[in-house]
């Protein structure tokens, strides 16, 4: 009887570790499954909108985009720093006859348009940025500067 007893008990042990062993596998692949998900969610929500700035620059000598785009990143690394600089990543996207589209994220439209209120010279020559207007697409920044 002692026998019987003691091989019941055993055999519920053994089926108890087995059901014990599946449910962690099944948790495990879970937990695998939910962090591959939460990854490809947060990918997908770092995407960024950007804004587009149409300005107007007024000067007294011919400058060009890249000159105009490199006194405005020294502007935000001088007042806000590098880190700042570095998130709102502004470009030029069109310059010509002394109109432009500035591309900026969205975060970011203030602290630009602020900096080229702070311009008063770029490479010796006198000179005022005027941001015009900011929207939400290309095609719509260069309908208006036209």
């Amino acid at each position: 009887m002692d026998e019987q007893l003691s091989l019941i008990i055993s055999l519920i042990s053994l089926a108890l570790s087995v059901i014990s062993i599946i449910l962690i596998f099944y948790n495990m692949k879970y937990i695998k499954i939910n962090k591959i998900l939460k990854i490809e969610r947060i990918t997908k929500e770092k995407k960024r909108k950007r804004r587009y700035v149409v300005f107007q620059v007024i000067s007294e000598g011919e400058l060009t985009g890249y000159d105009i785009i490199s006194e405005i990143k020294s502007i935000i690394s001088k007042f806000w720093g590098e880190t700042r600089l570095s998130t709102l990543n502004p470009s030029i996207i069109f310059y010509s006859n002394r109109n432009g589209i500035l591309s900026v994220e969205k975060e970011g439209v203030d602290y630009i348009i602020a900096s080229m209120g702070l311009i008063r010279e770029i490479k010796g020559v006198k000179t005022l940025i005027i941001p015009k207007i900011t929207v939400g697409t290309i095609r719509k920044a260069k309908k208006l500067v036209k």
